[in-house]
């Protein structure tokens, strides 16, 4: 279900407008919540870059450079530039910058907590750090975020905008308790299969902390499953599907070093090597699929793609977008978060651990 690429803008411009409030509002007044929404959103500038003839490249660079700890002060700067000029804050631009870097710099850690991937330490690392806490885009969030403006615009006081920014910590920690537990259940349910995985991610399904997905690997197959948490009640989960992660040992011979293997290499390193073939096919005719976002939590249908042409190398490699498996899939989403069951398929109880016949095995 984890189609959408980025945290949502609308929340980022929130988040930089309360930071901006509860740290600046007695310098900048209503000032400082403009100042850090412009601030707040301006790291995904980068989804203005558009390289001709080559998608996977132009993929990669949301939130590549422009959201890495190195440039926020200089993304500070360049956010708070417009209203250096503003007269009424001619005597006010230290505040005006640091309300501007405040708001610059919280985007990218934001984006950090979900399950993209965020270059935060380029360019000494290209490691995508993804903490998998925060769905992409997550209601209760924007609506805390949402309500401290709005507030903090009509009485002007630090206090409000601080408010905002403890209640959005606290719901961030409720997401990272939500992912312990989502992480603890996939444990379980690989030992009922006797399946000791060599990987694994849980991630957040769209709006909500209570439906998450399972990935995990086990000889060179990915294993699916749905797992529910809900804030009150026992947890359950609903068996997904399995299919065959991709190899380099696949690929013919003369393959290596070729512009194909190079796009090839770069989509892997952006899928953290979740990619597989689906349905379950070895040969190149169908496309390697991102298995981090799928259509259903469950499903191993992904919202994006590559299709190989082994027989042209020197061709990009094509992004492709599947087809979803039916339409209804975000109330089918709904209704598994205050439900626990759509379109006919239920979460179940937890299955027992299997017991041995070994009466000596302790």
């Amino acid at each position: 279900m984890d189609g959408i690429t980025c945290m949502d803008p609308l929340t980022h411009c929130l988040l930089g407008a309360v930071a901006a409030q509860a740290f600046f509002c007695r310098r900048l007044g209503r000032l400082a919540p403009l100042i850090g929404a412009v601030a707040g959103g301006l790291a995904d500038v980068d989804v203005l870059i558009n390289i001709p003839g080559d998608a996977i490249q132009t993929m990669m660079y949301h939130r590549h450079f422009t959201h890495a700890l190195l440039v926020i002060p200089l993304g500070g700067f360049l956010a708070a530039l417009p209203f250096l000029w503003i007269r009424k804050l001619r005597y006010r631009r230290p505040a005006v910058i640091g309300a501007a870097t405040l708001a610059y710099g919280l985007h990218g850690l934001l984006d950090a907590l979900t399950s993209y991937g965020t270059m935060l330490f380029w360019p000494f690392s290209d490691h995508r750090i993804a903490l998998d806490w925060m769905p992409i885009v997550d209601p209760i969030c924007t609506f805390i975020l949402l309500a401290a403006m709005i507030i903090g615009l009509v009485k002007i006081h630090p206090t409000i905008g601080r408010v905002g920014m403890i209640l959005t910590v606290l719901y961030i920690c409720i997401g990272a308790a939500q992912h312990e537990r989502a992480m603890t259940i996939q444990k379980y349910l690989a030992d009922t299969r006797q399946h000791k995985f060599e990987r694994s991610r849980v991630l957040p399904t769209p709006g909500n902390l209570v439906v998450w997905r399972s990935i995990y690997e086990v000889n060179g197959r990915v294993y699916a499953d749905a797992i529910r948490i809900p804030y009150q009640g026992d947890p359950s989960y609903r068996q997904g599907e399995s299919g065959r992660l991709f190899s380099a040992k696949q690929l013919p011979k003369d393959f290596p070093g070729s512009r194909q293997d190079r796009d090839l290499k770069t989509f892997l390193w952006f899928s953290d090597n979740w990619l597989a073939f689906v349905p379950d096919r070895q040969g190149f005719a169908s496309p390697l699929l991102d298995m981090r976002y799928t259509y259903t939590p469950e499903g191993l249908i992904a919202r994006w793609g590559i299709q190989l042409q082994v027989d042209k190398p020197s061709e990009p490699v094509e992004l492709v977008v599947p087809h979803p498996p039916r339409e209804g899939l975000l109330g089918d989403l709904f209704d598994d978060v205050f439900r626990g069951e759509s379109n006919g398929r239920a979460f179940g109880k937890l299955p027992p651990m299997p017991t041995t016949d070994d009466p000596f095995e302790e």
